[in-house]
């Protein structure tokens, strides 16, 4: 659409004498010799700032993006370019880049974020606790409703 609206610029609405100054934009722009008031561009998105979580992960949008291990701590800025892809900076440094979660809970991970990390001293990681109790819900006993139906019947007494 961006390509119709310059071609329709350039080969129609630039080039035809306006009906209002009776000039050629495209003519009158160059003679008038404008400066720009602010050389540096503004950014077309907004930055969030977020804190690196110990997992070296930052949320946003209900979905959690990974960036280098080194700036586990850190604030950064998360900004999402409105185009499908999510940028992680710290301060001007572009530090990650990823493709935008469509879904929600998503977690994007880039491995290399990873890599060079190990673990601190020389124990290795253990191996997860096993399990004490032999069954993850005890047994219940069994009982006819109407013991229960019974308890509801009798009357409270308060003291």
């Amino acid at each position: 659409m961006n390509q119709q609206v310059r071609h329709w610029l350039d080969t129609v609405a630039n080039v035809r004498v306006h009906g209002t100054t009776h000039e050629v934009p495209y003519v009158r722009l160059s003679a008038e010799k404008l400066k720009p008031i602010n050389r540096t561009p503004f950014a077309e998105v907004d930055r969030h700032a977020r804190k690196v979580s110990t997992d070296g992960m930052v949320s946003h949008g209900n979905n959690r993006y990974s960036v280098p291990f080194l700036w586990v701590g850190q604030t950064v800025h998360i900004q999402d370019q409105k185009n499908g892809r999510i940028r992680i900076f710290s301060g001007d440094q572009l530090i990650a880049e990823h493709p935008k979660s469509h879904g929600k809970q998503q977690c994007v991970i880039n491995k290399k974020h990873f890599e060079g990390l190990r673990t601190t001293g020389k124990h290795k990681v253990p191996n997860s606790m096993p399990r004490m109790v032999r069954q993850a819900t005890p047994e219940v006993a069994a009982r006819d409703l109407s013991v229960s139906e019974q308890l509801l019947n009798e009357a409270v007494t308060v003291q």
